[in-house]
Parts: C-alpha cells; sequence; structure tokens
C-alpha cells in the first residue's frame, strides 16, 4: 500500500545529515515498488506519483482504492463535550500532524494577519506533534497569537474529534501537498 511519495520529491524534509539516508529511502522504495506484484495506490494522485518517481513499475500492477471513514450515521456515533474554552461555531479547525509539508506557519501567519477581519474566531489544532518539526505552538508566540486566540490541543480521541468537527465554523487543510487528504473527507462527513 503507497500513501504518498511526497519524500521523493524533494529532500528538504531531511536534514543535510540525513539526506545520505534521503537517497537510501528512494533507492529502496523504487526497487520495492517496482518488484512488488500488486501495488494499491490511495488516490490517482499517488498512482501518479509511483509512475513519476518508479521508472519502469508496471502501470498494470498498480490499483487505486480510496481511504474512507465510517460512514455511518454521524449521529449514532459518540461524541464529547465540547472543551470548556471552546465556543460552538466560534473556531477554525485543523486537524493533523506538524510535518513541514503541512504548511502550519503558513497557516497560523494568515490567521494573524486575519483575526482583526474574523470577528474573534479562534484557531484550533488538533493533531499528533512529532518532535523532529517544528512545534506549531511556537508559531502561535512568533506571530504573537494569545492563549485565547490559538490552541493546540495535541492528539484527540476520537469522540472528541467528532465533536470539534462538528462544532467548528469550517476546516482548513493547508497542506502543501496531501497523498489523500482524511481530513477532507472527515469534515464532510460532519457537514
Amino acid at each position: 500500500v503507497c500513501h504518498d511519495l511526497f519524500y521523493m520529491e524533494d529532500r528538504q524534509y531531511f536534514s543535510p545529515k540525513k539526506r545520505v539516508l534521503w537517497r537510501g529511502i528512494r533507492f529502496l522504495t523504487r526497487h520495492r515498488y517496482r518488484f512488488a506484484h500488486a501495488v494499491i495506490a490511495v488516490s490517482q494522485s499517488t498512482a501518479t506519483q509511483l509512475h513519476k518517481f518508479i521508472p519502469g513499475i508496471d502501470p498494470h500492477k498498480i490499483h487505486v482504492v480510496h481511504n474512507g471513514v465510517d460512514l455511518g450515521n454521524p449521529d449514532d456515533i459518540a461524541s464529547a463535550p465540547l472543551p470548556s474554552d471552546l465556543e460552538a461555531e466560534r473556531y477554525i479547525l485543523y486537524v493533523g500532524n506538524n510535518r513541514s509539508h503541512k504548511n502550519l506557519e503558513i497557516l497560523i501567519s494568515a490567521f494573524s494577519k486575519a483575526r482583526d477581519r474574523i470577528d474573534g474566531l479562534k484557531l484550533v489544532m488538533a493533531g499528533r506533534i512529532e518532535e523532529k518539526y517544528e512545534d506549531p505552538r511556537a508559531y502561535f508566540h512568533k506571530y504573537g497569537l494569545a492563549d485565547t486566540e490559538a490552541v493546540h490541543l495535541g492528539a484527540v480521541s476520537n469522540e472528541l474529534l467528532k465533536t470539534l468537527y462538528d462544532n467548528s465554523a469550517f476546516v482548513v487543510i493547508p497542506s502543501l501537498y496531501e497523498g489523500f487528504g482524511l481530513p477532507a473527507i472527515e469534515a464532510g462527513r460532519s457537514g
């Protein structure tokens, strides 16, 4: 299963010390997919990347099988109470990790510039913070956002995630690249 190949295109995601590792990963990735009996790509975009980055791969062995979410009745999914410092319909939601291609500094910078025009909306971020990437909370301070204007909740339960989607004013997906973009599907399910 291939979710994405963003790391194949741009070595900027690797520190100078790890660029040797990057070359090795590229070699192993090409070898793994070229000689696999079949490859499942989670999107047409990922299938296109496989053709681009894996010279000689047989296009007949690439099968696009989209990711998905449980599309059962959203009313049947348990939800958690909204955190006390959040008000329904009064926040913008970002769901995802803090990897550099997620473009969080641009999101936070844009939010800081627009906050006077967005009538008191808060920026709420949810998702695992990976230590090897910049902590988005550092950007809150860099762009002068107070705790009352922006918050990062870290990893949250599925119940709280449902509540956050259901009560947000809207969801933002500022990524420069996504292999599939699961938060868009999850947000759509919540309406």
